[in-house]
């Protein structure tokens, strides 16, 4: 159990967030855009926000580039 809460920080928390964060997608229902609960695995209260300020930002811009795109 002690492996997969160390490969969900490692993987989810920072090479996955990582990566999502290098290029936001034009499609706002893209599956990088998605709340992923094991990213927040082991985050404390601090970090939680600001994942979910991120995530609210991406979004964002997804939906703008989404909206353009029509």
């Amino acid at each position: 159990m002690a492996y997969l809460k160390v490969k969900y920080r490692i993987w989810n928390k920072y090479i996955l967030m990582w990566w999502y964060r290098l290029w936001i997608r034009q499609d706002e229902n893209h599956k990088s855009l998605d709340m992923d609960w094991r990213a927040t695995v082991g985050m404390d209260e601090k970090g939680i926000k600001k994942y979910f300020l991120d995530l609210s930002r991406r979004r964002d811009i997804a939906h703008e580039r989404d909206k353009l795109r029509e």
